[in-house]
């Protein structure tokens, strides 16, 4: 599977940590740098929470995890792909399971379907900043 980071190099090296070397694995710092890699066999975790672009996503029909810390999901409107929400912070990510929020319920399938190729077990969560850890800690 190709995995694409955006952001930032600690992103990178959790999703290494996390999805392990048996990915190809693409990075780049902006959205900008990214539009060369985006196909429909990538997969993006998208750490960005900053000025973030979203019209890269306007014509990709794939899976774009979005760093939903401080971001809302109605930005995604008329795009093809399909996005779930993660808790981007450092060292959320590399857990045992993958917290992820869904735009749409019916995205279950596709959202089991890329977690068994990226190996990793998931849980549906609230869409809340923080996501679970936050809610039982806060």
């Amino acid at each position: 599977m190709v995995i694409l980071v955006i952001g930032n190099q600690p992103g990178l090296v959790e999703c290494r940590q996390k999805f392990g070397e048996d990915h190809q694995y693409q990075f780049a710092e902006s959205h900008a740098d990214a539009r060369e890699f985006i196909n429909s066999e990538t997969v993006v975790f998208d750490f960005m929470v900053d000025g973030r672009d979203l019209q890269i996503y306007q014509d990709f029909s794939g899976v774009v995890f979005l760093d939903v810390s401080r971001h809302t999901w109605t930005d995604m409107a008329g795009s093809r792909a399909t996005f779930f929400g993660f808790c981007g912070l450092a060292t959320f990510l590399n857990r045992e399971i993958l917290e992820v929020s869904l735009l749409e319920n019916t995205d279950l399938d596709k959202l089991e379907n890329v977690c068994r190729k990226l190996n990793t077990k998931f849980a549906v969560v609230k869409d809340q900043v923080g996501l679970v850890y936050c809610s039982r800690y806060a």
